[in-house]
Formats: structure tokens, C-alpha cells, sequence
């Protein structure tokens, strides 16, 4: 069991403090865009950010607000809310095939980190890091 915590340390963890920034910014931009409708670029990063981040809440409304013709036009914004269904659902499987796509570089990092944040061997450590730490707080 010592093994999980040096697989959790050795995980890249994604800046928190850039993501934090960028997801602030995306939102600005998307409140001060005319009429409250960016472009698709904006609603594509900040829906990827939001999973990063694991706010799945604001995720789900933002694909909820975002028009129609925003979505057809960007056909890159469904793969990325495909990825926000599977983490909703917890579908594990789900998540690593929706996550296993080449994509465009206006989101490639986020998802790429996204990506090492889901791969089989860091939610392993993770499970076993938390798993290990409940059992240590139990007491008999």
C-alpha cells in the first residue's frame, strides 16, 4: 500500500492557479461577448477547463446554454461534452474511450491533462491513496 502516495506524487497535476485564471477569463469573455454569445472557441475552452476542474455542475449548464448553431458549427464542442457525460455518469470505460481522440489545439493541453488525470494508473493511486488514508483514520 506505501506504493500509492510516490504514483499520486509522481501524477501531473495540472496548474492550478493558470487553469483558475483561464477559466476566469474564458467567462469574462463569454459576459462581455455581444448578446452573451462568444465564439465557439470560447464555450469549446471553457467546457474543457470546467472538466479539468471537475465542476461538472458548470459544465452541464454551460452546454445547456450554449445555442444550437454554436454547437453544429463546432463539432469538436460534442466530443468534449461526450467527455462531461461519461465523468457525470461515472462510466469509467466511457471516460478513457471519449478521452482517446486526437484534438484540435485549442484544447489538446487541457484535454491531454485531463487525460493523465483519468488514465487507469493515476485513478488507481488515487482510489488506493484514499482508500489507505480512510483506513488509517479508522479506529477499532
Amino acid at each position: 500500500m506505501a506504493a500509492a502516495p510516490s504514483l499520486l506524487n509522481a501524477m501531473v497535476i495540472p496548474d492550478y492557479e493558470d487553469n483558475r485564471r483561464l477559466r476566469e477569463d474564458l467567462e469574462k469573455q463569454e459576459l462581455d461577448a455581444p448578446c452573451g454569445v462568444p465564439n465557439g472557441l470560447v464555450y469549446l475552452k471553457l467546457l474543457a477547463v470546467y472538466l479539468l476542474q471537475n465542476d461538472l455542475c458548470n459544465a452541464k449548464y454551460l452546454w445547456k446554454r450554449m445555442p444550437q448553431s454554436v454547437k453544429m458549427a463546432l463539432p469538436e464542442l460534442a466530443s468534449v461534452w461526450n467527455v462531461g457525460q461519461k465523468l457525470w455518469q461515472r462510466d469509467f470505460p466511457g471516460i478513457y474511450a471519449a478521452l482517446n481522440q486526437e484534438w484540435s489545439e485549442s484544447v489538446a493541453q487541457t484535454m491531454q491533462a485531463l487525460t493523465g488525470l483519468w488514465n487507469a494508473k493515476t485513478t488507481r493511486a488515487r482510489a488506493i491513496h484514499l482508500i489507505s488514508r480512510e483506513i488509517g483514520r479508522a479506529h477499532v
